[in-house]
């Protein structure tokens, strides 16, 4: 059964370590972006489209193209919808592994598996402009580095939440600041 650890986070203790899980930002603000943005997308592709057909065929046949705007309307806000859902994250951490699962379903494809002696440098980042490794943009989230790597994990927490989430994250596992180094002896050549 899941708790609320601190605003929208939930959580639980999972043998020797913890389940959390930060929901799809499904709120008012969140949904009007989604609906507004597919929208704005859809009128301008249907732009283009009358556009073409004006320049050559002229503006009485335009008119053609009447049905596109509403048919296709509910179908693209219910793809950004989709979008927003898939923003759920669940984080399985153990003293052994960390397993972040993004998306509705918590299938394979989904999934992510980290072993812990890879991981460093766990901190709360506010939002700015630098992609991670992944790609994205830093949107309030969790950076972790992943060997040489920043990966970003728990997009769009509070600080709140990110405070109390990496309090319980050093509970099950210490995340040192810098890599382990190898301090093995090199190897000599004959």
């Amino acid at each position: 059964m899941l708790e609320t650890l601190a605003g929208r986070l939930k959580w639980e203790r999972n043998g020797d370590g913890i389940r959390v899980e930060l929901p799809a930002p499904l709120d008012r603000p969140h949904v009007l972006w989604a609906i507004v943005q597919s929208l704005s997308w859809l009128f301008f592709v249907y732009l283009i489209v009358s556009f073409e057909n004006l320049i050559s065929d002229g503006f009485h046949k335009n008119l053609i193209y009447w049905w596109f705007f509403p048919t296709f309307a509910p179908l693209y806000v219910a793809l950004w919808i989709w979008k927003l859902l898939e923003r759920r994250t669940i984080l399985t951490l153990t003293p052994g592994e960390m397993t972040l699962n993004r998306g509705i379903r918590e299938t394979s494809r989904n999934t992510r598996v980290f072993a812990n002696g890879r991981l460093h440098n766990l901190c709360y980042c506010a939002s700015r402009n630098a992609p991670t490794a992944e790609r994205e943009e830093v949107k309030n989230c969790l950076l972790l580095d992943v060997e040489y790597r920043t990966i970003s994990i728990m997009s769009g927490i509070t600080e709140e939440e990110a405070t109390i989430l990496i309090g319980k994250m050093m509970e099950v596992y210490k995340f040192p600041k810098s890599p382990e180094i190898n301090t093995a002896a090199p190897m000599q050549a004959n």
